[in-house]
């Protein structure tokens, strides 16, 4: 019986070591998946490792920069000249509703702004809105630019 519980004390204990060795041999995960099972890169460095890659990131982070400055301003045309074509139907509504005050204070919320991933078709950014966090999505354009997708 001793025999016994010290075999599933040592099988253990070499499982665990088997895991961890694991987990810390394996390194850091830059990739994950979207909800359409789209691959992103969540770490800048392991994305940008190409030319265009870096180009990528750099318009995506000029993208986000625009949009802090639109909604800094309180200006809706400027809001609307910064987002993706197919979001505009469902944003111009709420944009219209807001008070320029609201708009402005989201503008500053930009500046709180965290990359959370980049794919080859979206960028996401996390911001801190009132104590909340929330996503903001960049959509890539056939032109290479990056558009406000969802806010």
């Amino acid at each position: 019986m001793l025999m016994t519980e010290r075999f599933r004390t040592t099988a253990f204990l070499a499982f665990v070591i088997v895991v961890l060795a694991g987990f810390l041999l394996s390194g850091p995960v830059a990739r994950a998946e979207d909800e359409e099972g789209e691959t992103l890169l969540r770490d800048e460095e392991v994305f940008a490792k190409t030319e265009s890659k870096a180009q990528d990131l750099s318009k995506l982070k000029s993208a986000a920069s625009k949009a802090e400055k639109a909604f800094s301003s309180g200006n809706v045309s400027k809001i609307k000249a910064i987002m993706d074509p197919d979001a505009l139907d469902e944003s111009i509504p709420k944009l219209n509703s807001m008070p320029k005050a609201t708009l402005k204070d989201i503008g500053k919320a930009f500046k709180t702004r965290k990359l959370l991933s980049i794919s080859d078709t979206y960028g996401r950014f996390q911001i801190t809105y009132k104590g909340g966090k929330y996503v903001e999505t960049f959509k890539k354009q056939p032109d290479g630019s990056w558009l406000l997708y969802d806010w």
